[in-house]
């Protein structure tokens, strides 16, 4: 019998095989097994920075790091450090508060991807932006190794944001409430985030004045459906407040909480307008009154108006 050959792998073949194989060792891992670390570290950071601490920016920032601002200027660490040091120095303090919200985290082995909304708090505003990092683990270690920042537009955000901000603390209310939210058919882990975080009732309803307020200030879109969407989404964030006062203790008469809950009053008639309805209906009745009050649930209300007749 002839030796049987080798057998290759043709190239096109053994290309396509290690393309997967790549894939599949690049797949981000879901969870991130390090997302509570990563999480923590980032809101450490956040402390720290506000404070103009430098020891957290010598912990957080890679020494290769490569940080372009929302302004579109591009540094590295020794800039950032001598920028932070040169405003610790001066007599007034920090000019401003930072933290995160909506976090995503992919991690990838020993790179991650860590994409957050940075909320910027001054006496006279507040900022938003999207911020996103690359961190890589170098000897048991998380640093940042790039960074890139995206200011939000001034006076809040777009209508899309606002209105998945007021989904969120629906979401987030929900914790406090479970009859709140009666179904919820949006993506599974907005869910997931705010049974995790379990956001306080103060800081739901500090929110949701703040985007009330956002929307306000806003222009008024030209187009009939984006303005009527506008007053939705504000009523909606207006209720939502009112809400959380309600939980929180507040007493409100029956027609205080329909008109804050639902923008809407029950009517208030004097007994002449019902006598009056009476008056029609019997004229449509055969048997006047007498047959008007044999039918179900009206002997009450005609007995009451014979009375004080």
């Amino acid at each position: 019998m002839p030796r049987s050959r080798p057998r290759f792998i043709k190239k096109p073949a053994a290309l396509a095989l290690l393309g997967m194989m790549l894939i599949s060792a690049l797949r981000a891992q879901s969870p991130a097994p390090d997302a509570s670390k990563l999480t923590r570290m980032l809101n450490d950071f956040l402390a720290g920075a506000s404070r103009n601490e430098i020891a957290a920016h010598e912990l957080f920032w890679a020494d290769d790091l490569i940080y372009t601002s929302s302004s579109g200027r591009r540094m590295g660490k020794a800039e950032i450090l001598r920028e932070v040091r040169a405003e610790a120095a001066k007599p007034s303090g920090p000019a401003a508060t930072y933290s995160a919200d909506q976090i995503r985290i992919q991690q990838y082995g020993t790179a991650a991807i860590v994409a957050f909304r940075l909320i910027g708090k001054t006496e006279k505003e507040t900022k938003y932006y999207l911020d996103s990092g690359t961190f890589l683990k170098r000897n048991g270690e998380w640093r940042v190794v790039n960074w890139q920042a995206t200011a939000l537009p001034p006076n809040g955000q777009t209508m899309n944001q606002i209105a998945e901000r007021y989904v969120r603390l629906v979401l987030a209310l929900g914790q406090h409430d479970p009859d709140y939210v009666d179904a919820f058919y949006g993506p599974a882990e907005w869910k997931t985030e705010a049974a995790k975080e379990k956001k306080p009732l103060q800081a739901i309803g500090a929110e949701a004045g703040q985007l009330r307020e956002q929307i306000k200030r806003g222009s008024p879109p030209p187009e009939e459906m984006e303005r009527l969407r506008r007053e939705y989404v504000g009523k909606q964030l207006s209720a939502l407040e009112a809400r959380v006062r309600i939980i929180g203790g507040e007493r409100m008469s029956f027609d205080e909480e329909s008109r804050v809950l639902y923008d809407a009053t029950a009517p208030t008639f004097p007994d002449a307008h019902f006598d009056e309805v009476l008056k029609q209906l019997e004229a449509k009745i055969p048997g006047g009154r007498p047959a008007l009050a044999a039918l179900p649930g009206m002997a009450q209300a005609v007995h009451h108006f014979e009375g004080e007749t």
